[in-house]
């Protein structure tokens, strides 16, 4: 059996490919012969010959560069192409069409109306009458601490007392609230028949999908209960046309909705707050952390990635965003270098904190790290740091 791996920049019109032996394949680490022609990467083994065909890519061999075998075994080289896909865009192009802005998704819940199901089994969360009088946006989960930046002088003494502290921003009955990952809304819109309430997390009565929890913004306890917050991650909206029996039983798993979710999520914080390192932090209701440290390296790369013994393979291009990460599922128990990489990212401005739900972040740690598996041993790290991809839906 052999791998192929390969990175197609559009920006560069470079392909970055790399030739492996996957672990535990038991094949012979020696190959006779490797040609490349048009879209063809051919390997000669012995007397067989496995071939690779990049789908909508021509490589021109006269460009190839950085020829070498590196300590694992592995043949990487640097490749320029021609994009024979005619509807091509570019990586700015592409990456305008995937940003998921507050904006956008006002327009679709006005849009959707009552129309929210859950993602796991379809069963609708919202009141048949459910309408909102106003839809309007949040700030960011640390709006609080950009706000110590507007001010000329310290003010942290004015409101040393923590009941001074503002109760925060929450929905009137008729309102909902729109954040980047969750929207705030008055439980009378949902309908009752349909979730339970397991402590503070909002369950789907079907499926038991977790969509969402109770809101701590207000210091009233029966405002709070009146108060949920419901994570985008975990419902759909559809529009009145779209029926949701169709969406299920589509190709697009669940799997593939959260991990382009995710994505997307990482590309509109890193373009709002022109970052490309952030922490991911979450904690569940029992004092369990999760922190994750995540540095974008590519905003959208396409990735070429097949393992096969045929004689001929068709390799289609998957989009994806790629990132450097490193877990910390414990401050207590974290190794001394994480904790000492963790406070100086804390310490420094440029880095964007997101917080995410405690499942959410989990699922997040699971897709790079199974990602991470699927990579040549060569590329499964960088600078102490973990590589990992997390995949977009093509366009």
């Amino acid at each position: 059996m052999i791998g192929l791996y390969a990175e197609k920049k559009t920006q560069l019109s470079s392909l970055s490919l790399l030739l492996y032996f996957p672990e535990g394949s038991g094949s012979d680490t020696k190959l006779s012969e490797i040609s490349i022609k048009d879209n063809t990467v051919s390997i000669e083994q012995h007397d067989s010959i496995v071939s690779f065909l990049l789908d909508q890519t021509t490589m021109l061999p006269s460009s190839c560069r950085g020829l070498l075998v590196n300590s694992h075994d592995e043949l990487q080289l640097t490749i320029q192409y021609l994009d024979t896909n005619t509807n091509s865009k570019t990586t700015r192009e592409h990456l305008s069409d995937r940003f998921t802005t507050q904006t956008k998704l006002i327009e679709e819940i006005t849009q959707c109306g009552n129309n929210v199901y859950c993602c796991g089994c379809g069963q609708k969360l919202f009141n048949d009458h459910n309408k909102f009088n106003r839809i309007l946006p949040l700030p960011s989960e640390n709006w609080s601490d950009f706000a110590d930046m507007w001010f000329c002088h310290k003010h942290e003494e004015e409101h040393h007392d923590k009941d001074s502290r503002p109760n925060g921003l929450k929905p009137k009955p008729n309102d909902c609230l729109v954040g980047t990952t969750y929207i705030l809304i008055n439980s009378n819109h949902i309908k009752t028949d349909s979730v339970s309430y397991n402590n503070t997390e909002v369950v789907c009565n079907r499926c038991g999908n977790c969509i969402g929890k109770g809101s701590n913004s207000s210091k009233s306890e029966k405002e709070a209960d009146n108060i949920k917050r419901i994570y985008l991650h975990a419902v759909m909206f559809l529009s009145p046309t779209k029926k949701i029996q169709n969406l299920l039983l589509s190709s697009t798993s669940q799997k593939e909705r959260l991990e382009n979710y995710l994505s997307q999520l990482i590309l509109e914080e890193s373009r709002l707050f022109t970052s490309f390192r952030f922490i991911v932090k979450s904690s569940d209701s029992q004092g369990k952390s999760v922190q994750i440290l995540l540095w974008l390296l590519d905003e959208y790369v396409e990735v070429f990635q097949c393992q096969s013994s045929n004689k001929i393979n068709q390799v289609t291009s998957i989009p994806s965003v790629k990132v450097l990460y490193r877990c910390i599922l414990s401050t207590r128990g974290c190794r001394v270098e994480d904790k000492a990489i963790y406070k100086l990212w804390e310490r420094d401005n440029s880095v964007h904190l997101i917080d995410l739900p405690y499942t959410l972040s989990l699922h997040l740690i699971s897709l790079l790290i199974s990602s991470s598996k699927h990579l040549p041993f060569s590329t499964r790290q960088l600078n102490g740091f973990n590589v990992g991809l997390l995949q977009l839906q093509k366009t």
